[in-house]
């Protein structure tokens, strides 16, 4: 009789044990049973939890550009810079000034030249300093004349918060532009200190 209790009580445990499996079995989500819009939508929501996911951390390149200028974009030239410039800072500056022949300064080299000689009588004519004949470049570029004959590219009054001082003048027989760039530290009876100077002669594509 007692041997009769046992066996009962174990057969009465076997469908309690073959159920827990089961019900383990269904609560884990089996993604072979997912149509192909579930899984996109799943995908999509797992990238948007995880912003450094490597399909959404695009980085937009002209966020690492400095723009201070249109042909270097290493350097900022709106940047201040205190005391003297470095070497490599003025190379910057002047490697990147331009001055040329436009179509008709290459055709009439001649008629060019006398048109320069021309702008420099008709603007310095009784100026002296470096300063005071700057202040008429800006003028000087407006001018018809000027701009028949030559173009003078990606000049700016100030680099690193310096000033640059350009006159027109001639070296031998060739136009040319001399930038001075001046440090506003060192002011000396009221004259900013001189910090490189450059020549620059028109090229011809000849």
């Amino acid at each position: 009789m007692k041997k009769t209790k046992k066996m009962y009580w174990l057969f009465s445990l076997i469908p309690s044990i073959a159920i827990a499996p089961l019900a383990i079995s269904c609560m884990q989500p089996n993604d072979n049973n997912k149509t192909s819009e579930e899984k996109e939508t799943t995908d999509q929501n797992n990238k948007k939890s995880y912003p450094n996911n490597e399909s959404d951390n695009n980085t937009n390149p002209s966020s690492s550009i400095n723009t201070g200028n249109d042909n270097d974009n290493s350097i900022n030239f709106n940047d201040k810079v205190s005391g003297i410039l470095d070497s490599s800072q003025l190379s910057s500056i002047f490697d990147i000034l331009s001055f040329k022949y436009t179509e008709a300064g290459e055709a009439d080299k001649f008629a060019a030249k006398k048109a320069f000689e021309n702008l420099i009588t008709e603007y310095y004519n009784g100026i002296k300093t470096e300063a005071d004949k700057s202040s008429q470049f800006t003028t000087i570029t407006e001018n018809q004349e000027f701009n028949k004959y030559f173009v003078f590219s990606n000049w700016r009054t100030q680099f690193f918060g310096h000033p640059v001082y350009y006159t027109l003048r001639l070296e031998g027989q060739t136009p040319m532009i001399y930038a001075d760039v001046r440090c506003p530290d060192r002011i000396t009876n009221g004259v900013m200190a001189s910090e490189g100077t450059k020549k620059i002669l028109v090229e011809s594509d000849e």
